[in-house]
């Protein structure tokens, strides 16, 4: 809020949540006379009728608004909140749904403005493939939906970009989530049911109608409510204190995964009442056959959990092994007698997660005959945004580029439309229409509903869990979580409400970072959760780290992981020769350096002042993970005293290398 200025925060700071108002322009001020409402006619257009009330939601005020919405609906969820004897607990799906929506709509409001200039109508019409209203409905008076309408070309002009406007029809997606608000703490959650255009006729275009940009004049949205909403619509609310939030594709996943969750064992998971189901599992004739190592006993027992349980909590401190424990998993899982009825999908936050263990599996299975060609049955999914990152041609082709499902759908394109993907993925659509691209994204449908079903293991993001793709196969029997600490709570249920997941499979490490946001509860992992709440009664903890020398590996072995943690390398292996001090701490009071070398690493501890406030850096995952990164050697290079006086774990970590005369003081560098 520091953007809006003083006096706004000092007006904002004053308003009791209980005096929370609607949002409407000046809210904080009302003025004297209403403004006249300024409609603007396009030039050299027909008159349209009109659709939208005199005094909406507008640019001027949208900025204000914004951040008012903002504070009242953070400040209500806390208050909400801290009337929760625990947070680790929900009573039912019905609160819990509640908060998780809350706060996937507050991520999404960070991001990007409501809508304005939106009309509302109420109407009782249910469309034909909702006929049989959803007995989840009844509290809302038979109400299961409304209508809002855009205007075309400035949604357009302001969501797209001008490539964007040349290959779409609409901003708006049927599935998108919608979110009214009504400028306090209320919401209501629907999907787009139909999304259709109207020109300055009144006419409805069809999907084969020609599109002309200057003759459409709305986009109308047939929202419906999702099946657990329970509130009623605002309709007897002034239209101008509304405004409705086309929410972005990970909120839409998320929601739409809230109302796909069946299985009981996840859903009693997820409302933290009961324990999780751990049968112990019997190593004593397990035989790990794929990995070049044999596991470790820690590794053994991960892997037994996870085919013996539905679900299963793995931790894995720095250098345990986790991609290798997890490839040996998939593997294990493949050869079972009883054979998969789909793919196996495994997730991480990040695609360099994803990448490492599609990597291995490749390098792997290619030693094992019973796989076949395992390449032709491996898939990895990429964003739109990512695709030509993963390019199969040129001087430096992807290792994965033959292997991601925009390769294997391009290559069964016809000529032509070959032509039609190569100017989407350059983003330069000149020469082609909306008809072109729409023929290219019916025939990439069509592949795709085709080649789903030819998967044994398929990767993506988390969030990439969510896609059109995975819609396709019946069954996903298994679902492989890495990064599960980097992952908010909310993205989690994207691959969990995955289509019959019988298994799911957290991995992670709650010592190490964890997500960042700009709301608090989403850099909550449900990893953390079900350990902090005691259903996951004893998480599996892989033990032996085979990364980084001795000396480097002391201090996080007994500070961070409470001396659970054993080293699988000797300082012998860890070792060059002319390097004496695995460690080094250069104390530059006043001054910083950062660099990076391979296998050994060099960080700027960043913060040097005389108030002794070290920030971020005293946090203890971040401190865990900048300790633990170097095989061979670390250099620390920050202020002994700042530090010191700043962060209790820093005291200990400087003071034990101080014993060790791992401490340099001087102004030159030394090593």
């Amino acid at each position: 809020m520091s953007n809006v200025g003083d006096g706004l925060i000092g007006k904002i700071d004053s308003l009791k949540l209980d005096d929370a108002v609607p949002i409407v322009p000046n809210v904080l001020k009302k003025p004297k006379k209403k403004p006249k409402p300024v409609l603007q006619k396009p030039p050299d257009r027909k008159p349209r009728k009109q659709l939208r009330p005199l005094y909406t939601y507008n640019r001027p005020t949208a900025k204000l608004n914004k951040e008012l919405l903002l504070f009242n609906l953070k400040h209500a969820w806390k208050k909400q909140r801290q009337k929760r004897s625990s947070t680790l607990r929900y009573p039912s799906m019905k609160e819990y749904i509640s908060e998780i929506s809350w706060c996937a709509y507050l991520d999404d409001l960070f991001e990007t403005f409501p809508s304005e200039n939106v009309v509302f109508s109420w109407t009782n019409h249910t469309p034909d493939s909702k006929k049989e209203k959803d007995v989840s409905h009844e509290d809302l008076g038979g109400e299961v939906c409304y209508t809002a309408t855009f205007d075309y070309q400035k949604e357009m002009n302001t969501i797209l970009s001008k490539s964007e406007r040349k290959i779409q029809r609409s901003p708006f997606a049927k599935g998108q989530t919608f979110i009214l608000n009504d400028g306090t703490r209320a919401f209501w959650c629907g999907y787009a049911e139909s999304v259709d255009l109207v020109d300055f006729n009144g006419r409805t275009l069809g999907k084969n109608d020609d599109i002309e940009f200057e003759k459409i004049a709305d986009i109308v949205v047939l929202i419906m409510i999702y099946p657990w909403e329970v509130k009623q619509l605002p309709k007897s609310l002034p239209m101008h204190t509304l405004n409705v939030l086309p929410c972005s594709a990970t909120a839409t996943r998320i929601l739409r995964g809230l109302t796909k969750l069946s299985n009981k064992e996840f859903i009693s998971m997820l409302l933290g009442q009961t324990p999780i189901t751990q049968i112990a599992p019997n190593t004593a004739n397990f035989v790990a056959q794929y990995t070049e190592k044999s596991p470790n006993p820690s590794q053994k027992i991960a892997i037994g959990s996870i085919l013996a349980n539905s679900i299963t909590v793995l931790q894995g401190p720095p250098g345990t092994g986790k991609t290798a424990t997890i490839v040996e998993t998939i593997f294990q899982l493949l050869a079972q007698p009883r054979k998969l009825n789909g793919p196996i999908v495994v997730v991480a936050h990040s695609n360099i997660a994803i990448d490492n263990i599609a990597e291995k599996l490749l390098e792997i299975g290619q030693s094992f005959e019973q796989f076949g060609h395992l390449k032709d049955t491996i898939l990895r999914i990429v964003s739109a945004a990512r695709v030509n990152d993963y390019s199969d041609e040129g001087e430096n082709p992807h290792p994965l580029g033959k292997i991601t499902l925009h390769h294997k759908v391009y290559e069964e394109l016809s000529i032509a439309l070959k032509a039609v993907e190569r100017a989407l993925r350059d983003q330069n659509p000149n020469g082609f229409d909306k008809r072109d691209f729409q023929e290219l994204f019916a025939a990439k449908g069509s592949i795709i509903k085709r080649l789903m079903g030819e998967f044994k293991v398929v990767l993506t993001t988390t969030v990439g869990s969510g896609c059109c793709a995975l819609q396709h196969p019946k069954e996903i029997p298994v679902v492989i979580m890495d990064e599960a600490t980097q992952s908010s709570e909310p993205s989690t249920i994207i691959p969990l409400s995955l289509q019959s997941v019988e298994k799911f499979v957290l991995v992670g490490d709650h010592k190490q970072l964890n997500f960042y946001s700009d709301i608090e509860v989403l850099e909550y992992s449900l990893f953390e959760r079900v350990i902090e709440n005691g259903t996951y009664e004893r998480a599996h903890m892989l033990d032996t780290q085979y990364r980084m020398h001795t000396y480097i590996s002391a201090f996080p072995r007994d500070r961070f992981h409470n001396g659970l943690l054993q080293d699988g390398v000797t300082v012998g292996q860890r070792s060059i020769k002319g390097i004496d001090k695995p460690l080094l701490f250069w104390d530059t009071r006043g001054r910083s350096h950062e660099s990076r070398e391979k296998d050994f690493i060099v960080f700027s501890c960043v913060r040097s002042n005389d108030h002794s406030k070290v920030g971020f850096v005293s946090d203890r995952r971040r401190m865990n993970v900048a300790l633990t990164r170097a095989k061979y050697g670390l250099i620390s290079v920050g202020d002994l005293w700042c530090l010191t006086a700043g962060s209790l774990d820093w005291r200990d970590y400087l003071s034990n290398l101080k014993k060790q005369k791992f401490v340099h003081e001087g102004k030159k560098f030394k090593y």
